[in-house]
């Protein structure tokens, strides 16, 4: 499966856990660090761009594209998801760090709380993650400015 993450050009190796290592994310708590990508470029921008605020996104930025290994894959069940679990991440945080402690699988398809699409947890301590994870390209990525323009005219 092709998978994607956007970071900074700072960041030179998208599987790098230190930031993962210093706050806690939707699926995952910091002592139990994994990687965020998701499966369309699109929902990897959408990703970035609610985290972040607008002069932010004007910095230099790379999209990655990763391949994991389909034997690597887990499926999350959806329907054990609480009812309001967008609007909260205490049962997401639970599930992903239980996950990562257990080592059961490489990788974890899950829902994206943006938009319709599912982001692919990546565990980085998992034993066969290095042979199952591959990096296959880094392009540059720029965010397009015209989301963020103020339209106070009606469109004729």
């Amino acid at each position: 499966m092709l998978v994607y993450r956007i970071q900074k050009t700072q960041h030179t190796d998208p599987l790098d856990l230190t930031g993962a290592r210093l706050v806690d994310g939707r699926w995952h708590c910091a002592q139990y660090p994994l990687i965020y990508t998701a499966d369309s470029p699109a929902l990897a921008a959408h990703e970035i761009e609610v985290h972040y605020q607008q002069t932010v996104l004007l910095l230099k930025w790379i999209l990655w594209e990763i391949e994991v290994d389909d034997d690597a894959l887990e499926h999350f069940d959806q329907q054990t998801l609480p009812q309001h679990w967008r609007t909260t991440k205490l049962k997401t945080r639970d599930f992903g760090s239980t996950w990562v402690q257990s080592q059961q699988s490489v990788a974890l398809v899950v829902p994206s709380a943006i938009i319709q699409g599912c982001n692919v947890l990546l565990n980085m301590t998992h034993p066969d993650a290095k042979n199952s994870i591959h990096i296959r390209k880094a392009m540059t990525h720029d965010f397009d400015t015209r989301k963020w323009v103020n339209r106070t005219t009606t469109q004729k």
